[in-house]
């Protein structure tokens, strides 16, 4: 869901490549009169001819363009509980503002190897000030136990502290399940609040 701040702007446009990967049917984390906009994240999830999806939104309690900076730091974007370890390499598209592939290793249960391409980009701002971005991921290559790993972020201003955060993910994998991409997609947001917030990545078992 986009929440257009002022009611005479404008759809936006996003560029082939960093549209919405789907219309995210969950919603904002209700709020309370001391706390309007809660670090929490509401999910909605499902299966459909064997691929799993998850749709979620929450609020981060800093300002879009720090929001923005850490969603774009690769060591944020892996699934960590998941990959056993990861490089990365500078492959950014010259239409978007940012980009990479990170090459993923997992151990457990049998050893594979599979890349995630990340692009990122600036899709609306006023006088400079950006108000929404967009970023896609998709798995391009490795292992053929992940058929498809697909999915979008958006960051939206809220107001000059908070930021609303959007992100839709498809998952069909041999082995997969509504927990597993659920999982990912929590510790993704996760990730982010917590380096948005000054602290130090979240560690999972």
């Amino acid at each position: 869901m986009i929440v257009l701040l002022a009611c005479d702007r404008p759809e936006p446009e996003f560029p082939p490549g960093l549209e919405p990967l789907e219309t995210n049917t969950a919603t904002l984390p209700e709020g309370t009169p001391q706390d309007p906009h809660p670090e929490e994240l509401d999910l909605l999830s499902g299966e459909e001819g064997g691929t799993y999806w998850v749709h979620a939104m929450g609020y981060v309690h800093a300002d879009l363009n720090r929001t923005w900076t850490f969603l774009r730091t690769p060591d944020v974007d892996v699934d960590r509980r998941q990959v056993a370890s990861w490089t990365v390499e500078e492959d950014a598209d010259p239409e978007f503002d940012d980009g990479y592939i990170i090459h993923n290793q997992v151990t457990d249960p049998v050893p594979v190897e599979f890349d995630i391409r990340w692009d990122h980009g600036l899709i609306d701002d006023i006088e400079g000030v950006p108000y929404l971005t967009s970023a896609r991921f998709e798995k391009v290559a490795g292992t053929v136990f992940i058929d498809q790993l697909i999915g979008s972020v958006l960051l939206e201003r809220v107001t000059d502290e908070v930021t609303s955060v959007d992100i839709v993910e498809h998952l069909r994998a041999a082995g997969g399940n509504v927990e597993q991409i659920e999982t990912a997609v929590s510790d993704l947001y996760a990730s982010v609040v917590a380096c948005a917030n000054g602290e130090a990545l979240p560690e999972f078992d």
